[in-house]
């Protein structure tokens, strides 16, 4: 996400938005922690946050290209910091439920590699659009990415084949 660029932003802003991101991040993941607990419905789970964290994502990027304000963007930051900062361990849960038996380390290693991979090929291409094209249009590989994510989700079938075999409930 890029802030500084909008002319109505200063470092503080910047600072205060990444605090905000941060802190929705943590209780986002405490509460759908909580919630994947008491509900193991991972691919519901994932697929609403993915939602969310889509819709934030692009209310960011329309609300600013219009309309600074450091309360929307609190706002918005919190969304966003809620539902992306979320998205990762839901996936990494959802990952080895997906894949079992496959060990787990396996399938959420080859997630977060995938993820290091991505990760320096989206930044350099931000940077570049960041230098050459309006904010709006340097936010929008978020924007693709996060759509994919949650688009690829819905493919995703739900069988919690190692949930069932830890709670003792395989029938087969």
């Amino acid at each position: 996400i890029i802030v500084q660029n909008y002319k109505a932003f200063d470092q503080s802003d910047s600072t205060l938005f990444g605090v905000v991101l941060v802190l929705a991040g943590l209780a986002g993941c405490f509460f759908f922690g909580f919630i994947l607990s008491k509900w193991p419905k991972f691919k519901a789970i994932a697929v609403l946050t993915a939602l969310f964290h889509l819709i934030s994502y692009v209310a960011f990027v329309v609300t600013f290209t219009y309309y600074q304000s450091r309360m929307v963007g609190c706002v918005l930051f919190g969304l966003i910091g809620f539902f992306n900062a979320s998205v990762q361990p839901i996936a990494l849960e959802f990952a080895a439920e997906a894949t079992y038996p496959v060990s787990e380390t396996y399938s959420v290693g080859w997630m977060l590699t995938s993820t290091a991979i991505l990760s320096p090929i989206v930044s350099t291409l931000v940077g570049y659009l960041m230098n050459h094209t309006p904010m709006y249009v340097a936010n929008l590989p978020a924007v693709i990415i996060s759509f994919l994510g949650f688009i690829l989700t819905l493919f995703i079938k739900e069988d919690l084949r190692r949930l069932r075999k830890d709670t003792g409930k395989e029938h087969g």
